[in-house]
């Protein structure tokens, strides 16, 4: 139901933002040093949401390999306390049936 709505919400928008664009498709410039850029709006929206939909699958797909090396040491830290954990529980029950060595 909220995902109906969600989209209902969005096609209306994009009607009327669609509309809007053809009465007056509007104008960007990006002037930097000398170098301009100019497009039309529609282009310019298009072009950063493309743009932010590549940086974030980027971001997703960096973040895992990022991350391991925290993981790594995590998992090894956990594995060093279980290890030591029954090691000594095995030690005390070594100690416990009289074998000392």
């Amino acid at each position: 139901m909220k995902f109906a709505l969600i989209s209902i919400a969005f096609i209306t928008l994009s009607i009327l933002f669609g509309s809007a664009v053809l009465s007056d498709p509007g104008y960007v410039l990006i002037s930097l040093q000398g170098l301009s850029i100019e497009m039309s709006l529609l282009v310019f929206v298009g072009a950063a949401l493309l743009s932010f939909i590549v940086l974030n699958i980027f971001v997703q797909a960096v973040k895992p390999i990022l991350s391991s090396s925290q993981k790594l040491q995590t998992w090894h830290q956990k594995r060093a306390h279980q290890k030591s954990f029954s090691d000594t529980l095995a030690g005390l029950v070594a100690l416990s049936r009289g074998h000392y060595d």
